[in-house]
C-alpha cells in the first residue's frame, strides 16, 4: 500500500506542478493584457495628441484667416487713400476751372474796356 500511497502523492504532486504551470501561463497571459493596456493607453494618449494637433491646425487657420482679412483690410484702406487722392485732384481741377473762369472773365473785361475805349476814341 505504501507504493500505491507514493504513486497517488506523485500524481498529486504532478498534477499541483501541471496546475503551477497553468497559473503560471495565466501569469503570463495577465502580464500580456496588462501589456497590450499599456499599449491602449499609449494609442489613447496618441488619439489626444492628434486632437491637440489638429485643434492648433484649426487655430492656424483661423489665424491665416485673420491675416487675410487683415490683408484685405489694408487693400480697403489704400483704396480709401487713393479715394481720398482722386478728391484731391478733382478739387484741384475744380480750382483750375474757377482759375479758368476767371481768367475768361478778365479777358471779357479786357475786351469790353478795349471796346470801350475804341468807342471813346472815335467820340
Amino acid at each position: 500500500m505504501d507504493i500505491g500511497n507514493r504513486v497517488r502523492d506523485a500524481r498529486a504532486f504532478y498534477s499541483s506542478l501541471r496546475d503551477a504551470r497553468a497559473f503560471c501561463g495565466s501569469l503570463k497571459d495577465a502580464r500580456a493584457f496588462c501589456g497590450s493596456l499599456r499599449d491602449a493607453r499609449a494609442f489613447y494618449s496618441s488619439l489626444r495628441d492628434a486632437r491637440a494637433f489638429y485643434s492648433s491646425l484649426r487655430d492656424a487657420r483661423a489665424f491665416y484667416s485673420s491675416l487675410r482679412d487683415a490683408r484685405a483690410f489694408c487693400g480697403s484702406l489704400r483704396d480709401a487713400r487713393a479715394f481720398y487722392g482722386s478728391l484731391r485732384d478733382a478739387r484741384a481741377f475744380y480750382g483750375s476751372l474757377r482759375d479758368a473762369r476767371a481768367f475768361c472773365s478778365s479777358l471779357r473785361d479786357a475786351r469790353a474796356f478795349d471796346n470801350f475805349g475804341s468807342t471813346t476814341s472815335r467820340i
